[in-house]
Parts: C-alpha cells; sequence; structure tokens
C-alpha cells in the first residue's frame, strides 16, 4: 500500500482512558492507553474492481467487530447517508452478542446524520448506540449537532461523543505536516476512500508525484516517470528511512515554493478514479432505492 498512516485524536469514553492518538499515551501513560481505531485505511483494505465498494466496506467492518467485540463503525468510506447507513446496521443486527458496536460519522452534514442513524437504530429496535461524530469539531459545531439532535428527535444527546479533530483548541489549526495519509493501495488492488465532504476523497494506486514546467503530475508506480520525480520515501517496511537535514529539507522546499500551479492525473490514475466514481454511483443510487430515499444535500 502507498500511505498507511492515519491519526484520529478521539478519546473514546470507556474508563476515559482508550485513545486512538499514540503521541497521548507516549506523553501521559498514565493517563491513556491507545487502542487505535477503525480508520478508513482498514475499511479500504479489501476493495477492488472485482467485488461491489459496500461489500469490501462490510467485510472490513464485521471482520472488526467479530474481532474485537466493539467498534464506532466509520461509515463514510463510500457514502454514510446510504451504503454506510445499510452496512453499519446490518453489522449491528449480525453481533446481538454485543452492545459495544456504535457509530462514527465523520464528513458531510454530520448533525443530520447523528439524527438518522439514531432513528434507524431506533426503528430496527436496537438499544441506542455510541454515535462518535468528528470531521474537525470545535466547541460550536458540538453545540450546534445537540441543539439539532434535541430538536429533531425530543431527546437529550446523551448517546452522542464529539471527536476531537484537529480543530478541537479554539484558534488551534492542523498544521501542513500532520495530513493524514490515507491507503491508496493493497496488493495489486488500488483503493480510495471517498466522502460526504467535497475534497476528502483519495485517488488510488501505488502513487508518485512528479514535477513537469508549472504543473504536478500524479502517476502510478508502474507508469513511464512523466517529469521529475518529487516524492521522497518516508517509511519501509515499518522503519523510518528518511535521514535529510534541516537544511536539506529547506533547500528542497525552496526549489519548489510557488513553482506548481496545477494538479494533472496521469492516465492510469485518472482510469482509476473514474471506475471508482462509476461503481460508488451506481451502489449509492441502488442503496437510496432500497431505502427509499429520494434526494441528499450530501450524498455525493
Amino acid at each position: 500500500m502507498s500511505g498507511t498512516f492515519q491519526e484520529e485524536r478521539f478519546l473514546t469514553p470507556f474508563s476515559g482512558q482508550l485513545t486512538s492518538n499514540d503521541t497521548a499515551e507516549f506523553l501521559y501513560p498514565e493517563l491513556f492507553r491507545s487502542v487505535g481505531t477503525i480508520g478508513h485505511e482498514m475499511m479500504s483494505a479489501a476493495q477492488s474492481f472485482d467485488r461491489p465498494l459496500g461489500a469490501a466496506e462490510y467485510e472490513m467492518m464485521d471482520r472488526f467487530v467479530t474481532a474485537l467485540g466493539r467498534a464506532s463503525l466509520l461509515c463514510d468510506l463510500v457514502d454514510a447517508e446510504t451504503v454506510g447507513l445499510e452496512n453499519a446496521l446490518r453489522v449491528i443486527r449480525a453481533h446481538p452478542e454485543t452492545d459495544q458496536v456504535g457509530i462514527r460519522v465523520d464528513s458531510g452534514d454530520i448533525s443530520e446524520q447523528c439524527v438518522l442513524y439514531f432513528q434507524q437504530i431506533q426503528k430496527l429496535g436496537i438499544t441506542p448506540r455510541l454515535i462518535v461524530f468528528e470531521d474537525e469539531v470545535s466547541p460550536e459545531v458540538v453545540h450546534k449537532v445537540h441543539d439539532h439532535f434535541r430538536a429533531a428527535t425530543g431527546r437529550e444527546p446523551t448517546m452522542l461523543f464529539p471527536g476531537a479533530g484537529g480543530y478541537w483548541w479554539r484558534l488551534v489549526h492542523r498544521d501542513t505536516v500532520a495530513a493524514a495519509f490515507k491507503r491508496t493501495a493493497t496488493r495489486d488492488h488500488p483503493n480510495v476512500k471517498f466522502s460526504n465532504s467535497p475534497g476528502k476523497e483519495t485517488l488510488g494506486g501505488y502513487l508518485r508525484v512528479y514535477g513537469r514546467d508549472d504543473a504536478l503530475i500524479v502517476a502510478d508506480v508502474s507508469e513511464a516517470p512523466p517529469g521529475e520525480p518529487l516524492y521522497v520515501k518516508l517509511v519501509e517496511g515499518g522503519r523510518i528511512v528518511y535521514h535529510e537535514s534541516f537544511q536539506d529539507q529547506g533547500a528542497r522546499a525552496d526549489r519548489t515554493w510557488d513553482r506548481y500551479k496545477r494538479v494533472e492525473l496521469s492516465q492510469l490514475v485518472h482510469e482509476y478514479q473514474e471506475r471508482f466514481r462509476a461503481m460508488r454511483a451506481r451502489e449509492v443510487e441502488a442503496a437510496r432505492q432500497r431505502l427509499g430515499v429520494i434526494s441528499s444535500s450530501t450524498g455525493r
């Protein structure tokens, strides 16, 4: 796979100590215990062009719950309001032995999705489950989500839990190097992560970036280099292999700063993108028909 690390900064309420933030455990081992997260990296690992995206998503959800017995199921790999909704409810119903399987909404209209998942779980007669909501939440967003939930359901949002993304603290933002890495391929299969928020869709393949004139070219490693290689390997076999000095890093940045004005996809990467988008469109439409959804403001 090309991108393998994903940081998710939220604390689960179980005992008040469990977290997916390895740094928290490293700095404060007496306060936190890292337990990982069912993130997009795992969720996309079973994808291939030979099977539906929804089937691959369901497989990874079910495997996680079967192995660990509890999870906050990440539902926006394909579409949180249709395919992901169906898969999450199916997994919850398939595991009556545990009530520790909840939901994580991560993109799109998270206020509406919290209500949607709560109501669908209630409709199936399942006991209320924890719903973690993320997507760079701030204290203001928490208030907005909670107020919307109260107005739409008449219930107190006791089952909702805010994930602490990059904007949890006022005026503290993620910097450039804190950008998340996503899985883009597994063995011979390109992988993608869609989203219910514009701009968060990933590209599939063993990706490399090249410079050509004023363009950044994104290509697969199997293709002939279309320009000057710009990728620098950071990790190999789980070990850091990047050892440039700060001076060398600064010189690299100076050589490329403000040089590139546009991004182009290679023929193969563009083909992967179009095939995955077509698969998603078909599956989302089929799920809408099954769910009786006429339209969705975030189901892009």
